[in-house]
């Protein structure tokens, strides 16, 4: 068979498989105003203290996350979404603690793209030691602003690959009871959930 036969060949069995991947998010059915949701799933990220003094690099790490509402319509999903991300290195610890009103918005219940935003608070921790008892925290409101990509496996399973970004307000902080200095946190992170309805 020639090059250019096996080249159809193939275009012939990858048409109908793009066809079902961009008619899937017409298989999956609409969830219904008031029914509850859930979605969770990991991710991988990085995370940035940032202040007059700090010297340490961006940290990267894990993420988990998971979240829970009510569906407001064919195209909202508010909700309270809390996530634990953990990182650092050989010498320091380091873990941030997320919790925070969320809102997933599709632009058009036929479109696969989801919208996500989000404002809490974000707990960041470090400490060269697990039994240190005056470790560096801050503990900042952060705004989170992502978007992803809704997969439906079932009529009422999807997998949605997002990505995210996270922006803090300035906060103090604290070592021990001891106020060093002002300080904000920053991230992205890139994962998946697994969302029911």
């Amino acid at each position: 068979m020639s090059r250019v036969r096996q080249g159809f060949v193939r275009l012939a069995a990858g048409v109908p498989a793009l066809v079902a991947l961009v008619a899937m998010p017409a298989l999956a059915q609409q969830a219904k105003p008031g029914q509850a949701w859930i979605a969770g799933g990991p991710a991988i990220g990085a995370v940035k203290l940032s202040c007059d003094n700090c010297t340490r690099p961006r940290d990267l790490g894990w993420q988990v996350s998971a979240a829970v509402g009510v569906v407001a319509s064919r195209s909202l999903r508010p909700g309270l979404e809390a996530s634990y991300w953990w990182g650092g290195d050989e010498d320091v610890s380091v873990q941030v603690i997320s919790v925070s009103p969320v809102l997933y918005w599709q632009p058009s219940p036929q479109s696969p793209l989801v919208l996500r935003g989000a404002l809490g608070i974000a707990s960041f921790q470090a400490q060269d030691d697990p039994d240190d008892d005056t470790p560096l925290r801050t503990r900042p409101i952060a705004i989170q602003l992502g978007a992803g990509y809704r997969v439906p496996l079932s009529r009422t399973l999807a997998l949605v690959p997002y990505g995210n970004l996270q922006v803090s307000a300035n906060d103090d902080l604290i070592e021990g009871t001891t106020v060093v200095t002002s300080a904000n946190v920053n991230g992205f992170a890139a994962g998946v959930m697994l969302q029911w309805r």
